[in-house]
């Protein structure tokens, strides 16, 4: 429980912003927080403006987890929607 609080501390933040800032859709929030944050290495978190989300971890580079990520959360987005974006992967918080 120790490392979880530490890492949603140390990751929560970007430019002053906080997690329920950037991370848009609540069920997302949950999974970030409980899910996402000890998943294992080369992961990556995206979301769409609309808030579709997902997530992917521990493939065998950074750019598959990604692909994984962005592939899985383009299938939820709604009519009007834009492309979802990577929002975080390792623990770092992506502009």
């Amino acid at each position: 429980m120790i490392k979880l609080s530490i890492a949603i501390f140390l990751t929560s933040s970007l430019f002053g912003n906080t997690i329920n800032d950037i991370i848009i859709n609540n069920a997302a929030k949950i999974a970030y927080k409980s899910e996402y944050l000890i998943a294992g290495n080369n992961r990556a978190f995206a979301q769409s403006p609309g808030g579709a989300w997902s997530w992917d971890a521990g493939k065998e580079t950074i750019e598959s987890a990604r692909e994984s990520a962005l592939k899985r959360c383009n299938l939820h987005l709604s009519q009007d929607d834009k492309p979802c974006k990577i929002i975080e992967e390792n623990g770092k918080w992506v502009k």
